[in-house]
């Protein structure tokens, strides 16, 4: 299998960033939710303490689950400085509290995701997604069409572990197949109701178990494959995406098989190293 330490993950991000600017003259903005459970709710305010403590800023609001939080980062084109701050609140979370971040801890509790938000602004700060006379950007259709056509492959990364595969059932709030639509959550790629001032897309595949740097690293990769490819996507979901009438393809049901669209059909890897 193949392993990437937070230091190459880094490399690859800057990259990518690099490619962005250069090519398209474009930046990226990302913000991040991460969903988790905790033992008990009294532990909440050890949590916010702590993070308070830390100077980390985020928000934490309630979940559906039974002690199931989450965290909101907000956005910001600090790409690498915003991920490591991720990573810090998820380690002081775990190090307070006798928490959770499986993507499936209970069988009949919602699992738990990582939400990565994300929109470009050009040279003058303008938002590149927003749309033209009532029609989608076309920037914001060729990111979207690039992730839909890597997703096979990111979900090595996206889904890491083997239990991680068990959220992927069908659900009005959880993806399970290779769609998106509008202010829908049972696709894999959101475009959230508003239609303008923060127009973005919500990637909401990842395991919240994932490593933040990785999620975003093919997320960034994808979306840079579909606008060189100037890809465009199929037609948007506006009921829910797991009904057989749209006959979707499905995500990987393994980690086996998300490995092998990895390394078979190769546009992250040769995008990324």
């Amino acid at each position: 299998m193949l392993k990437l330490t937070d230091k190459k993950l880094k490399d690859i991000i800057k990259k990518l960033l690099d490619r962005f600017h250069n090519e398209f003259a474009m930046k990226p903005v990302i913000g991040l939710e991460i969903e988790f459970y905790i033992d008990t709710k009294s532990n909440i305010d050890l949590i916010k303490y702590a993070l308070r403590k830390a100077k980390l800023n985020c928000n934490l609001v309630n979940e559906t689950g039974k002690n199931q939080y989450e965290i909101q980062l907000p956005h910001s084109v600090q790409i690498l400085s915003k991920l490591d701050n991720c990573n810090k609140i998820k380690k002081i979370i775990m190090d307070v509290s006798d928490s959770n971040f499986s993507a499936k801890p209970f069988d009949d509790q919602p699992g738990n995701a990582l939400h990565l938000h994300l929109n470009f602004l050009d040279r003058e700060q303008k938002n590149l997604f927003e749309k033209n006379n009532g029609q989608e950007s076309s920037f914001l259709l060729h990111v979207v069409a690039g992730l839909l056509k890597t997703l096979p492959e990111a979900m090595y990364f996206l889904a890491p572990n083997e239990t991680d595969y068990a959220r992927y059932i069908p659900s009005i709030t959880t993806p399970s197949n290779i769609s998106w639509g509008n202010n829908n959550r049972s696709v894999a790629i959101r475009i959230p109701g508003k239609e303008s001032g923060t127009r973005r897309l919500e990637h909401r595949v990842a395991a919240a178990d994932a490593n933040p740097l990785a999620v975003c690293a093919v997320i960034l990769a994808g979306g840079l494959y579909g606008l060189e490819k100037k890809l465009l996507p199929p037609e948007k979901i506006y009921g829910n995406a797991y009904l057989p009438q749209y006959e979707l393809e499905s995500l990987p049901q393994n980690l086996q098989t998300s490995y092998n669209n990895l390394i078979t059909k190769k546009n992250l890897l040769e995008i990324m190293l």
